[in-house]
């Protein structure tokens, strides 16, 4: 039995985006691929941090670029904690050239018949709210790290 797979495009990660009313734009990946990238400002601040989304066969990723970096070991724990109140996205940890500090990124998938503007719409609220209380949780409990804060216009 063959399935009918989904195959998302960037042009309607684009369209869901601009519905949205996010700015982003479209950039070339090291590998020849196309991703987006746009940024979110970080409630009650002017601060932003990139956000990129990518398409990779079925799969339309969004995650944070960069996001926390110079987080000890020791509090892996309590962002993986975080899992079980933020739901639809997840922080994870990526690897860190320096094996004694995680770096840490918010981040969703999304495919097959959960892709569509309603689900899109539904998944970017709750990244949103991810990457808030990532902040505010590495804020309220003084874990030492690095965010990467960057301008619209920033070049990479």
């Amino acid at each position: 039995m063959e399935e009918n797979i989904k195959y998302p495009t960037i042009e309607e990660v684009s369209e869901f985006l601009r519905e949205y009313g996010w700015g982003f734009k479209k950039i070339v990946l090291s590998d020849g691929s196309e991703a987006i990238i746009s940024n979110y400002t970080l409630e009650g601040t002017k601060d932003n941090i990139y956000i990129t989304f990518k398409i990779e066969g079925e799969f339309v990723i969004a995650s944070t670029d960069h996001f926390l970096s110079a987080v000890p070991v020791k509090y892996a724990s309590a962002f993986l904690n975080l899992n079980d109140y933020i739901k639809l996205v997840k922080v994870y940890s990526v690897n860190s050239k320096d094996s004694d500090n995680l770096e840490i990124e918010v981040g969703f998938e999304l495919w097959g018949e959960s892709w569509n503007k309603d689900t899109f719409f539904a998944f970017i609220d709750m990244f949103c709210f991810g990457i808030e209380k990532t902040v505010k949780m590495v804020r309220q409990e003084a874990i030492p790290h690095e965010i990467r804060l960057v301008a619209y216009g920033d070049k990479r």
